[in-house]
């Protein structure tokens, strides 16, 4: 799922994994993942590094990977990047059943022209080709910035919107 800022991504996904009756769940933001990555190298304590552990990865049957385009790109982070997305592909290809959840500010073909600016190619294209082996459908949310807006509202996702 991709849209601009503030189009309301987030606050979707948000209220899908509210509704979404299961336990095995978890949500990723990516751009918080890299920044405790960034931490652990500038304390030098290495400790926090792998902040989604790989059986995270492999057991949960829903997993939500939030504002993926947003983070730090470098090739310090992009092994990181890549290894996420490497078990959630390996996961999924195992057990169909797993559903994964991405949303970004860019569709995937524009994803991969921004890692080309700060990675190799054939970096960029490893990272985007375990995206793709993962995601089934691409939905752009159309619509404005609320957080932009003079008149922005919070959207009550308590009530029913479908």
């Amino acid at each position: 799922m991709y849209g601009i800022f503030g189009v309301g991504k987030t606050e979707l996904v948000k209220y899908l994994y509210l509704k979404i009756n299961k336990a095995n769940k978890k949500i990723i933001n990516i751009q918080k993942w890299i920044a405790n990555y960034q931490l652990s190298w500038k304390f030098g304590s290495f400790e926090n590094i792998n902040q989604t552990p790989s059986e995270t990865l492999k057991s949960k049957e829903v997993l939500i990977f939030d504002d993926l385009g947003a983070e730090f790109i470098h090739f310090s982070t992009a092994p990181y990047i890549y290894k996420l997305f490497e078990l959630r592909y390996e996961t999924t290809r195992l057990q169909n059943n797993f559903i994964t959840i991405i949303t970004l500010i860019y569709s995937i073909d524009e994803l991969e022209k921004y890692y080309l600016k700060s990675l190799d190619n054939q970096t960029s294209k490893k990272i985007i080709s375990r995206i793709k082996g993962i995601v089934d459908l691409e939905i752009r949310l159309d619509g404005d910035d609320k957080r932009d807006s003079e008149k922005a509202e919070l959207i009550n996702f308590n009530k029913e919107i479908f």
